[in-house]
């Protein structure tokens, strides 16, 4: 029982830290829009996926 508890905990942790990469990925490339957008380069950013 408590090995089975332990062991989603470990998931549910491992799934939170992918998702906190992700947004954390995100914010960087929002920011990169953000720079790129000043410089008037948008043409760039649509075509960056």
């Amino acid at each position: 029982m408590l090995e089975t508890i332990f062991f989603n905990f470990l998931i549910s942790d491992k799934i939170r830290l992918e998702e906190f990469k992700l947004e954390k990925l995100w914010v960087i490339k929002i920011i990169k829009v953000i720079k790129n957008n000043g410089k008037g380069a948008d043409g760039v950013i649509i075509n960056d996926r």
